[in-house]
């Protein structure tokens, strides 16, 4: 009797499941609702006070998704403040509301993914129905791996569809 061969494990793909990557990477997150006087209000000169506080250096070279968890009026420059203050530090922001902090975690681990480790290799991006995954996240994965991958597939090791390959 012949032996049965595993053929997917053998195929050397490299497997990107986007629910895993939100278990096992926690990606930086400040909730500047305890910026805000008696968590309602900006008051300027106490919300500067705090951006000047805060330590911007920890996010240099990482991406920091931020949000207020409290359901008030944030003025357009306290956002600007704080993306200064991460972009002087040499990281990246991305903003979010409270109900899309997944969304914007998920893209947060994505574009900080180190691609050279997928350099040359055949990828397979699962599809996942998770809240948290939006055509967003299939985009910005495959302009991140696109450049350094063998091939780009979606779906299925058993079921795929081709994106990408390289010539």
């Amino acid at each position: 009797m012949e032996e049965i061969r595993n053929k997917v494990a053998e195929s050397q793909l490299i497997n990107i499941n986007f629910k895993q990557l939100l278990q096992e990477k926690q990606p930086q997150v400040l909730d500047i609702a305890d910026w805000l006087y008696e968590k309602l209000i900006v008051r300027e000169e106490e919300f500067k006070k705090c951006v000047e506080q805060h330590n911007w250096g920890q996010y240099r070279g990482k991406t920091l998704v931020v949000y207020c968890s409290e359901d008030v009026i944030i003025p357009m420059w306290a956002w600007m403040l704080i993306a200064n203050r991460v972009t002087a530090a040499g990281g990246k922001l991305i903003y979010s509301s409270t109900r899309e902090i997944e969304e914007k975690k998920l893209l947060s681990i994505v574009d900080s993914l180190d691609v050279e480790e997928f350099r040359d290799k055949r990828i397979l991006i699962n599809g996942c129905q998770h809240p948290a995954v939006t055509p967003e996240t299939y985009c910005l994965i495959t302009q991140k791996l696109q450049p350094v991958a063998r091939s780009l597939m979606y779906g299925e090791a058993c079921s795929n569809i081709p994106i990408y390959k390289k010539k």
